[in-house]
């Protein structure tokens, strides 16, 4: 191996007069203006092609349209659009122009391109449609230097060419020969898989460089034969930017766009590429969409072989061996049944196929170089314009990354990690020094934060991420990528995430494909539609996902292997920040995101008996008492709890290896686990006798350490069997049978000992030339060259006669040939046999074995109470028989581990009891906290009552029997059932069974039915609530009906609370804080603005809630009084008022006061507006969007 290479060659020239815009005048100049360049998808199957001077002319006109918009060089542009032609046009016009192109994912929330907006300084934003347009536009007022937003779908590119009119072609000209190679071309924001998403700042030089290096080591793809290229990968990302430069640059390259891939398969055939660029999930899912498609029956056995057939090929040719002829004839069979098919969903003329921006399964790309589509892999970051290296077409070794260009250069540095150093890498990241001077070492090579190795042809092999290297709480660093890869196999699992950092054992986070399981769901007696939640519970789903992490396991040591998986019942969404727009696993985003299934017990075990006492928390004060004394010894003792958690985690899943022990289904590797599992048992049996506590000395009196049972699999199976199956033998130890370890001394010493006889009859014979050989048709022979047959001994049977030699047998040799066959087979049988003894004596203690799981399950659940009291300054809570809840500076356990770094969550206090407060009446704000409120407590309650330990300050809890909750939104429409109907259900449900033990939690009851029939049902479920003769149950109660506040004047028990908020002009901060008293605002508007609801929308909310207020007053109705007392005027008529008091107050008639609601929104358009000020491009934008307004 290698620790530095650079690849032989010169670097290819750019020279300092060029720039990304001359990729495409270089094409021009040497074929002219008449090939075709580029074609965009204007109808199903149809395909518009755009020839080079089409192209050529249409960059120009957007220049011209950006000059005269007053973009000058360095000035940031934002292009915020899925891939379509346009956004290659503007690329190049930018480019033309000096200017500097910070593309944003189409994915990107407002939020995100704010950011991006304000750090890069984006003083124009070309949106492609109006979600986007409307999501730059609610964010506009926080970014200084953005003054306009255009929109694709709106002419954008027809106005920049109208305003263009303006601009001579001299001066486009002298703009265009201001542009010099080493300028900053874009600004390109990483995706944030590692960290915090940040600006690589790209040259012109940086991506010519590597545009024109890559298309000369893959010139059979780029460059040869036609080459045509279906682009789909977001233009935003490095990867699509450098390929759609290689393909304009190319002599009769022609790039298609596609802006989404809901029709992928279909545009694939119409449009016919030659090469496809992908990330490995795009392959990973033409794979499965393969398997699927042929079923379970037949077919899907016929491709499942053809699948492998066609890894062993690509093998084969890896290796350099050349097929036998029933290979080739297998292969051409499939090819015809198999592989012509797959390939064809591709496109008919597809040739190759490149995958990159994530590591690729080796076994994938097997089986699609196999079926005759070699997959080239690269390696590349932002940083480095996307590629750095890559395989080659005549050098394609599957499983590394290939070489760098000619001129470039890797090395490894002393921990691993892989350095990079050529024309295409970055100069640094905007306005980021420190990250900059931080990404390179002091003798200017990049750090590229992955860990690989280097072959001696150069070639790179990406082995893992520093950044991912998990480190358990053992000290062993674990590389999940491997393992991830191997367990996504399956065909129903999507994503896999190994996690275990400053744990004890690995563990893995494992989320489903909804297209696997529609096909495989009905093979287990389910619906392809069962809910997601359902299927994750599934033991068949678990099942079928723990062959592929036993496989996994296989690969690695037990430290490493994957000891528990949990199978999410979400999924892992660009929305959820836990992909990125290249389909990365963000891998903090998902620990952070999922920290709530990754509990801190040790053992499968502990898991399933965590999730049982959620389920079911108990009632009795003693024995909830009892957990918490242990859960507080731990946490007193912490020399102890190591002890415990270290033994606690060497325990394998004793249960799931009884169950297979008493199926008969149990292998090797399970019974050395069992043997490993009774060993830490007896250990940790040990220490909790070692203590003076009678209760630890009671859990250890539930353990039996089944001593016989560890010492015969110690005994009788090899500690490390060599093969998981006993039908494949290896498995029983030497020592416990004299006939089996007779017959391994002969399978395995047969050479020697055949040597020795061919040593002795060759010294006693005096024939030097003598030797021992085999045949199929009479077995083991002594052959005897002609020269010495008169020395042949008369005992020696004479077999065969050759030209120059002749072949004889011996008694011996014929005894030796029967034991050296036979003894494979009586082996294994023997083998077998041991086994089966083995497994019937084990049986014998299943019944102690599954005592010990429970023993061991209960105690991992308590000293994970205890753990995350320890991590998470959780308090021990009072419990008893009273009637009281008393929470002081409770937490949300969940959203206290979600929170930004910095920040804390805001603690709040919860009183209720029978006798003074029985009902919170809480009232507050959209977003202020109050459902979070109202869960946390619950969670308190819950996890006291589960003997845990609590995230408050201090916890007094009276056992509660039931808690009741109403809360969020849903619907049963399949039996007919409305939201409101749902919600009224299961109100009806609680009110039905509450006891005087009882917590209810109601959050905004009433919401889904008009204001008087909500506030009238709210208002008497409090008063039932409070005024029940006999259950008192206590109750939360979040509203937004303020006039609720009133029943505290009229019930005793209940109490007014609000949370607070600040008001500062049109903003509001959540203070997040319970206080006494209720309040009058709701603050609807201000929640509406913050989502990005447009402008025109918020400022008209603000019109008419300000007029309804003057005809209401702040509240609607109080019961106590009537509609007639209160001199109000009908609600229907003051609305309609308060809507139309809105418009100017003057007598004269005006056009903006009839009743026309598409009058008011051209009213609402128009206002405001200074025509004197307004540029032709912005008139143009206006306009256009009143003509959508009247529908014209």
């Amino acid at each position: 191996m290698l620790t530095e290479y650079t690849t032989p060659g010169e670097s290819v020239e750019v020279r300092d007069d060029e720039s990304i815009y001359s990729l495409l005048t270089g094409r021009i100049a040497r074929t002219g203006e008449d090939t075709v360049i580029a074609e965009h998808k204007t109808a199903p199957g149809q395909w518009t092609k755009v020839t080079t001077g089409e192209f050529h002319n249409a960059v120009l006109a957007a220049a011209k349209g950006l000059i005269a918009f007053g973009i000058n060089k360095g000035d940031a542009v934002t292009i915020f659009s899925t891939t379509r032609y346009e956004w290659g046009v503007l690329d190049f016009a930018l480019a033309a122009i000096g200017a500097v192109n910070v593309p944003i994912y189409d994915t990107d929330s407002a939020a995100q391109a704010e950011r991006i907006l304000n750090d890069s300084d984006v003083k124009l934003a070309i949106a492609d449609n109006r979600e986007r347009f409307d999501r730059l536009d609610s964010v506009i007022d926080r970014c200084p230097s953005l003054k306009h937003i255009l929109m694709l779908d709106s002419n954008a590119m027809g106005a920049l060419e109208g305003l263009g009119v303006t601009v001579s072609d001299e001066e486009l000209e002298a703009r265009i020969d201001s542009v010099h190679a080493d300028d900053l071309a874009t600004i390109v924001y990483t995706s944030g898989s590692t960290g915090a998403p940040k600006g690589a700042e790209l040259s012109h030089r940086n991506f010519i460089s590597i545009t024109r290096a890559g298309s000369l080591a893959l010139h059979e793809i780029v460059l040869e034969d036609h080459p045509r290229l279906l682009l789909f990968l977001p233009l935003a990302h490095c990867f699509a930017r450098f390929i759609q430069y290689a393909s304009i640059a190319s002599d009769d390259g022609v790039v298609g766009y596609l802006p989404d891939t809901k029709t992928l398969l279909p545009d694939l055939r119409s449009f016919e590429p030659t090469y496809l660029l992908g990330v490995p999930r795009v392959f990973e899912k033409v794979y499965n969409a393969a398997s699927r498609k042929a079923g379970t029956g037949w077919k899907g056995r016929l491709f499942l072989k053809a699948a492998e057939a066609a890894r062993d090929w690509s093998r084969m040719q890896q290796a350099g061996e050349r097929p036998t002829a029933k290979q080739i004839a297998q292969h051409l069979s499939y090819e015809a049944s198999v592989y012509r098919t797959v390939r064809s969903a591709l496109g008919p003329r597809i040739r190759y196929v490149a995958c990159g921006g994530a590591p690729l399964d080796v076994s994938l790309a097997h089986f699609f170089n196999g079926i005759g589509l070699p997959m080239i892999q690269g390696y590349g970051m932002t940083e480095t314009a996307a590629p750095f290296a890559a395989t080659r077409v005549t050098d394609n070794v599957i499983g590394t990354v290939g070489q760098p260009a000619p001129g470039s250069s890797v090395r490894i540095s002393d921990d691993g990690e892989l350095q990079v150093k050529g024309p295409n890498v970055f100069r640094g990241y905007h306005n980021l020094p420190e990250k900059t001077a931080e990404a390179f070492t002091e003798d200017g090579w990049l750090k590229t934060g992955d860990l690989a190795s280097i072959d001696d042809g150069g070639r790179i092999t990406i082995t893992g991420r520093k950044k991912d290297i998990i480190i358990t709480a053992g000290g062993k660093n674990v590389s999940p990528i491997p393992m991830e890869q191997e367990i996504a196999k399956c065909p129903i699992v999507e994503h896999a995430v190994v996690v275990g950092d400053n744990r004890p054992f690995i563990g893995a986070l494992v989320t489903l494909d909804p297209e696997g399981l529609a096909a495989w769901l009905p093979s287990v007696g389910l619906s392809a539609d069962t809910p997601l939640d359902r299927v994750a519970a599934t033991a068949a789903v678990h099942d079928e996902i723990q062959k592929y992490v036993d496989k996994a396991n296989a690969t690695v040591s037990r430290a490493e292997s994957v000891r528990k998986f949990v199978v999410l019942d979400a999924q892992f969404t660009q929305e959820n920040k836990c992909l990125t727009p290249s389909l990365k696993v963000v891998r903090p985003a998902v620990n952070r995101v999922f920290a709530d299934v990754i509990d801190r017990t040790l053992t499968p075990m502990g898991g399933r008996l965590l999730k049982r006492w959620i389920a079911m928390p108990i009632k009795d004060p003693a024995r909830i008492n009892e957990r918490l004394d242990v859960v507080e010894r731990f946490l007193k003792d912490a020399d102890l709890a190591d002890v415990i958690r270290e033994q606690v985690a060497l325990v394998g899943d004793l249960e799931r290896i009884a169950g297979r022990i008493a199926a008969q289904r149990v292998t090797p590797r399970e019974l050395v686990q069992l043997k490993n599992s009774l060993g830490a048992i007896e250990t940790l049996k040990a220490a909790l006798e070692s203590t003076d506590d009678d209760r630890l000395h009671a859990l250890a009196g539930q353990i039996d350490v089944l001593a016989e049972v560890r010492d015969r699999i110690a005994r009788e199976i090899y500690p490390d069997p060599q093969n998981n199956q006993i039908q494949k033998g290896g498995v029983i130890a030497d020592g416990v049978d004299p006939e089996l370890d007779d017959l391994r001394r002969i399978a395995l010493h047969g050479k020697d000992y055949l040597a020795r006889i061919q040593q002795r009859e060759s010294e006693t014979t005096g024939i030097p030339s003598l030797k021992i050989s085999y045949n199929n048709v009479f077995g083991y022979y002594i052959e005897v060259r002609n020269a010495h047959k008169d020395k042949v001994p008369e005992a020696w049977i004479r077999k065969q006669t050759l030209a120059n030699a002749e072949r004889y047998i011996t008694e011996e040799l014929k005894e030796y040939e029967e034991k050296i066959l036979g003894a494979e087979e009586k082996m294994l049988v023997l083998e077998q046999r041991i086994y089966a003894e083995i497994m019937a004596f084990i049986c014998g203690s299943l019944a102690p074995m599954l005592r010990d799981a429970a023993a061991v399950a209960r105690i991992d659940c308590l000293q994970s109470f205890a753990r995350l009291a320890c991590e998470r300054r959780y308090v021990r809570p009072v419990l008893d028989d009273g009637k009281l809840i008393d929470i002081r500076q409770g937490r949300h356990p969940v959203i206290e581990t979600l929170m930004p770094v910095g920040e804390e969550y805001i603690p709040n206090d919860v009183m209720l009891d029978d006798k003074q407060q029985q009902i919170m009446m809480i009232t507050g704000p959209n977003m202020s906290g109050k459902s979070a409120l109202l869960r946390q407590t619950a969670l308190i309650i819950l996890m006291a009552q589960m003997g845990c330990y609590v995230p408050a300050k201090a916890a007094h809890i009276g056992v509660v029997d039931k808690i009741f909750t109403r809360v969020g939104a849903s619907d049963n429409i399949s039996q007919g059932e409305s939201t409101f109907m749902v919600e009224m259900l299961e109100s009806a449900s609680i009110l039905n069974n509450i006891s005087d033990r009882s917590i209810v939690l109601l959050d905004e009851i009433g919401r889904g039915t008009s204001t008087y029939d909500g506030i009238s049902i709210a208002w008497a479920m409090v008063e039932y609530l409070h005024n029940h003769p006999s259950a008192h149950a206590k109750t939360l109660f979040a509203t937004h009906y303020h006039e609720l506040n009133e029943m505290e004047q009229m019930c005793p028990r209940v109490k007014n609370f609000h949370v607070s908020v600040k008001e500062m002009g049109n903003q509001i901060v959540f203070l997040r804080k319970l206080e006494r008293g209720g309040t009058e605002h709701s603050f609807g508007i201000h929640v509406a603005r913050m989502a990005g609801m447009p402008a025109s929308i918020v400022s008209r909310a603000d019109e008419i809630l300000r007029n309804l207020e003057l005809v209401y007053g702040s509240n609607e109705i109080v019961p106590s009084r009537s509609l007639k007392e209160r001199g109000r005027k009908p609600t229907a008529q003051a609305v309609k008022e308060a809507a139309e008091s809105a418009g100017p107050q003057n007598m004269q008639l005006s056009m903006f006061q009839l009743d026309d609601p598409v009058l008011v929104q051209i009213r609402d358009q128009i206002k405001g507006l200074d025509i004197n000020s307004l540029t032709p491009i912005e008139a143009l934008n206006k306009l256009n969007e009143i003509k959508k307004i009247t529908g014209i």
